[in-house]
């Protein structure tokens, strides 16, 4: 992981309204990260919903991208380089995550933990058939050629008006076992 953070601990912190003047962001965004992160005891919710902009922030189409991605509470993100980050020990657990677009976010990056989490109430104001209304998305980018590969997601309660757990297929080796839908 050479010149990506390692060893950081994010840990009992209140995060919310947060990206209302960017989109493709998360609360806690652990991007292009290295070894050992961890993410716990956070309460994340309520970050802007980008996709509607309801209070006209005019926020930008993010460069390269052809519409809005929109938010979310925690993310795991490899990067989009044409490469997933093969990187060991990143986790996150006993977190409460609610109102959020996508409670959680895993792509681009290998062998991630997700444990003993809640997530509540995922917002229900995006359109019904789009992919980013759901409690836990774990996958790659169709346009970029990588993978998200040996993700843990054990042991959580998640509560979601709109999908529970969506895994695209260039996710593999996913282990999504032991939680209470």
């Amino acid at each position: 992981s050479g010149s990506y953070c390692t060893g950081n601990i994010i840990e009992s912190n209140h995060v919310y309204e947060n990206c209302q003047q960017q989109d493709d962001a998360f609360g806690i965004d652990l991007y292009s990260v290295g070894n050992n992160n961890r993410v716990l005891r956070n309460t994340v919710h309520d970050q802007y919903n980008t996709l509607l902009d309801p209070d006209n922030h005019n926020v930008p189409v993010p460069e390269g991208a052809i519409s809005m991605c929109g938010t979310g509470g925690i993310r795991f993100d490899g990067n989009n380089t044409g490469m997933s980050l093969n990187v060991t020990g990143n986790q996150a657990y006993n977190n409460l995550v609610y109102n959020e677009l996508q409670a959680f976010q895993i792509i681009h990056i290998n062998n991630t933990q997700i444990f003993n989490n809640t997530i509540l109430y995922t917002k229900t104001d995006a359109p019904t058939d789009t992919f980013l209304r759901v409690g836990v998305f774990i996958a790659t980018n169709p346009y970029v050629a990588t993978n998200t590969d040996n993700t843990s997601f054990i042991n959580n309660i998640v509560s979601s008006k709109g999908f529970l757990v969506w895994k695209t297929s260039g996710s593999t080796n996913c282990h999504i076992n032991y939680n209470v839908y």
